[in-house]
């Protein structure tokens, strides 16, 4: 095995040796290095998404095509009663958000693809930045050293976060909105109204998927001042039409509702207000999530290097190789160019900070180091602050002592190194957290689905669950091969669990429920198992269940290894189930299970009428 300072000699090497070459052969080659390294950057900071189980509002919004196909509605009827009922219920008025969500889900359903999807939707994000940043600019390597910045702010979080929940939303705000800001920055510089026009109705776009966005407007009158065009009116006047009247919409929709939760009551107290956004605020900085939450930087930053780590040795090699060489040809704007940029990263970065701030909900919520997912739109506004502040340093120190000016960029660097190391570590880590409660426990349960796990019940029977997901439901067993269910109750809902235990002895004849399914088992070194089977019985007392009879059920067990062969899967399985039923039921006969499905790694058992036990004292081990 390579050394990893034996890899990274070699590959600084290497570097000296691409160096050469794009000396010799100009600055498209020179461009196709810078690119190709920031793309890689970005892929290993942001891979992590792949992995990620659905969570947060992803949770549901994944099993929206799931109630579609159940209920028979259509995409555009769910939408638009969606955004029908949060104008009329919340005062809000988000269709761009809606569509976005459901049709993220709708086109891709499976878990993985739709995880390369969210993805690309990030990268998109960063890249449309980098883009407006270049031209903004008028220089390539300046969208070079705003992307590897940006890239160090895209900390996952535990709670909230932007990039791997939320259907796309806050990316896709991103790719709206720099995408009108770049063509509004052609606009004026070619004075080109259909550009203009482009402009106006992507920004338009962003107001439809998130509303406060609306106060991001001031960034159109400060790319206008940085260009200083002759003609100025029209160029104005084309980004006020639609916020106008988005504007007039949303405060009418909020005058005629009524809604005190803590979401949407302001409180303006100086103290609070100003605690609040610093905390989301200093949410966007680099190693804020990270390194802010206990155990502090000093004591944590040892546990994110990994020598051994090649993806963490090549993100962080990236970051030093590539914004080394990039800062070195970023070309500065004059002094009054670079503190509007200044501005208008200021005006990005403080700007969603100040709308979470002021809600009673996010006062009470938020914490050093948490944020809440609109952190990722003032992250750009953090990037944009600092690559003016490097532009304006560079100009400052044109003509200073050129090892101060190569110290400083150093400092600078190995700054942004650290970050890398420290985004690379935790992203995995917050995605990891996500997988016991979220990613195996529905994973299992899809699987089981699809091998048969309620092939003994009939269409149109009613279930009740004895532990709660939100993934136990009608639609889900439908959509991965079960049958057409008439109801599937758990203690997810509420109304018909309380009604179910308010009186227990009668709670199958009162609600109709003739199965009953468990599960048991969330961690990686434990089997998950499914367990379906007809209810005979209930006992217990008012408010609570004591116990169930259940009879002839189907068990499928998701092993947390691989078995040898088939045979060798075969056999375990049979083995296992006998045992652990055996222990509930008694000896359980040979000719009373049979082994219906398995693979290496998993398998379904099938048991006759004649077995029969208590679901409640059922164990995995």
């Amino acid at each position: 095995m390579v050394e990893p300072s034996k890899w990274l000699s070699a590959l600084l090497i290497k570097f000296v040796g691409i160096s050469s070459i794009i000396k010799r052969t100009g600055v498209i080659n020179r461009n196709y290095f810078l690119a190709i390294g920031a793309f890689l950057h970005s892929l290993l900071i942001l891979w992590p998404i792949i992995g990620s189980a659905f969570s947060a509002d992803d949770t549901f919004d994944s099993m929206v095509p799931m109630q579609l196909r159940f209920t028979g509605q259509s995409t555009w009827s769910f939408i638009s009663q969606y955004t029908s009922n949060w104008a009329k219920n919340e005062g809000r008025f988000f269709p761009g958000a809606a569509t976005i969500g459901v049709f993220s889900h709708y086109l891709f359903t499976a878990r993985n693809e739709y995880k390369i999807v969210q993805l690309i939707v990030a990268l998109l994000a960063i890249f449309f930045f980098g883009f407006f940043v270049s031209k903004l600019f008028r220089s390539f390597s300046g969208g070079i050293v705003a992307v590897l910045i940006v890239n160090t702010c895209m900390q996952m979080h535990v709670q909230y976060d932007a990039l791997f929940q939320f259907s796309l939303q806050q990316p896709s705000v991103v790719i709206l909105l720099f995408g009108s800001l770049s063509f509004y920055l052609f606009g004026i510089r070619t004075s080109s109204n259909a550009k203009f026009f482009i402009a106006a109705t992507m920004y338009l776009a962003v107001l439809l998927t998130y509303e406060t966005t609306l106060l991001l407007w001031p960034l159109f009158p400060l790319i206008l001042l940085i260009e200083k065009p002759k003609k100025y009116r029209f160029a104005l006047s084309s980004t006020l039409l639609f916020p106008t009247v988005v504007a007039i919409n949303l405060l009418w929709l909020r005058s005629n509702v009524t809604n005190n939760t803590a979401g949407y009551v302001s409180n303006f107290s100086g103290g609070v207000l100003t605690s609040t956004f610093l905390k989301q605020a200093v949410g966007s900085v680099p190693m804020s999530y990270s390194e802010i939450q206990p155990p502090g930087f000093l004591e944590s930053f040892p546990h994110h290097i990994h020598l051994s780590s090649i993806p963490w040795l090549t993100a962080v090699a990236l970051s030093i190789l590539v914004l080394s060489y990039a800062i070195n040809l970023f070309t500065t704007l004059d002094h009054r160019k670079n503190v509007l940029i200044i501005l208008i990263g200021i005006a990005m970065w403080a700007t969603p900070a100040l709308v979470i701030a002021q809600t009673v909900r996010w006062q009470q919520e938020l914490t050093w180091g948490n944020s809440y997912i609109t952190v990722f739109q003032s992250s750009f506004g953090f990037a944009l602050v600092l690559i003016g502040l490097i532009s304006e340093a560079k100009l400052l120190l044109l003509y200073s002592n050129r090892i101060i000016r190569i110290g400083l960029c150093a400092i600078f660097v190995s700054v942004i190194a650290l970050s890398t190391s420290s985004v690379m570590t935790n992203n995995s880590r917050a995605v990891a957290q996500f997988n016991p409660s979220f990613l195996w426990p529905r994973n299992s349960f899809e699987n089981s689905i699809s091998n048969g796990v309620f092939g003994n019940v009939p269409t149109g029977s009613k279930v009740l669950a004895l532990n709660g997901e939100w993934w136990f439901n009608a639609p889900f067993v439908s959509w991965f091969g079960g049958p057409k269910l008439s109801s599937l109750d758990s203690p997810m809902n509420t109304a018909e669990w309380a009604d179910c235990i308010s009186r227990s002895e009668t709670c199958l004849n009162r609600r109709g429920y003739s199965y009953v399914m468990n599960t048991y088992g969330r961690f990686p070194n434990e089997p998950r198992v499914v367990l379906v089977g007809r209810a005979e019985k209930m006992t217990g007392t008012d408010g609570d269940i004591k116990g169930i009879r259940l009879n002839s059920p189907r068990i499928f067990i998701d092993y947390p290894t691989k078995s040898n062969s088939l045979i060798e899967s075969e056999s375990r399985c049979l083995g296992w189930g006998k045992d652990r039923v055996g222990n509930v039921n008694g000896a359980v006969d040979d000719a009373d299970v049979t082994v219906l499905k398995f693979d290496k790694s998993s398998c379904l058992l099938g048991f006759s009428e004649k077995v029969a036990f208590n679901p409640y004292q059922f164990t995995t081990s």
